[in-house]
């Protein structure tokens, strides 16, 4: 196996992927993933850009295999791609719904205010915006 394939498969493992999603995500076919994986092809140049922006991988580290795997994000960062997953996974949007109703009554109330804060600065916006 060559050096990027592992890389590859080590981005694949490491986002709990099969080789079907994780190829589906950057628009390959499992065998393509396959071949890379196996060193019997290279990952190609086009490629590269659309693995590290999906995965938020870092570039140098996929060609050579220097640095972090991942560039570091921000908490905001790491939240936005945290819903982005959440509205397209049914089962993790189910499983967020529970969780949240089996808080404690405590944070109910900081729930709702946070919630509140949000509905009105849209609101805000909105009326700004003239729509």
């Amino acid at each position: 196996m060559n050096k990027s394939g592992e890389r590859v498969k080590a981005i694949r493992k490491d986002q709990h992927l099969s080789q079907t999603e994780f190829g589906r995500r950057i628009g390959l076919s499992i065998s393509e993933i396959k071949n890379i994986e196996y060193g019997l092809t290279t990952i190609k140049e086009l490629t590269i850009p659309i693995l590290c922006r999906e995965f938020n991988v870092n570039e140098n580290w996929l060609r050579t295999g220097e640095g972090e795997m991942y560039v570091p994000q921000t908490k905001r960062q790491q939240l936005a791609s945290f819903l982005g997953e959440v509205m397209y996974d049914d089962t993790l949007k189910s499983r967020i719904i529970s969780a949240i109703s089996d808080l404690p009554e405590e944070y109910w109330e900081m729930i709702a205010d946070i919630a509140t804060r949000i509905a009105e600065e849209c609101k805000d916006k909105k009326e700004e915006s003239g729509d």
